[in-house]
């Protein structure tokens, strides 16, 4: 079973999120912070994290991950209400692999890690 780590400060949206993930059959962890996310980093098969959160934030945790040395380096998606293509530039430099700008249609979120994770 693949497990996905969700972070995502808003729990409305990380709600949604968690629907929209759970019929793929994925082992699901869930983290309202970075600073609450990072002891559930090691052994996870995908990141999905919110950009803008209090204290660190998603692009710092996706820097995080990537110390962590796995190979192949697990894959990331950075969630952001924030459209600025500096953003997009700097994820992409850091090793996210996708830029989901919100709104946006959890249904296509799911269809994006169900190709991420290979289910």
């Amino acid at each position: 079973m693949k497990t996905v780590l969700l972070v995502e400060d808003d729990v409305v949206q990380r709600r949604l999120i968690a629907f929209a993930l759970r019929p793929l059959g994925l082992s699901l962890r869930e983290a309202a912070s970075a600073e609450e996310a990072s002891p559930l980093l090691g052994g996870i098969d995908l990141l999905i994290t919110d950009h803008t959160m209090p204290g660190r934030t998603g692009l710092e945790l996706v820097t995080e991950l990537r110390a962590l040395g796995a190979n192949p380096p697990v894959p990331a998606i950075l969630l952001t209400g924030r459209g600025e293509p500096s953003i997009a530039d700097e994820a992409h430099a850091l090793g996210a692999c996708e830029l989901v700008s919100k709104p946006f249609s959890p249904s296509a979120l799911g269809a994006r890690v169900r190709e991420l994770v290979a289910l």
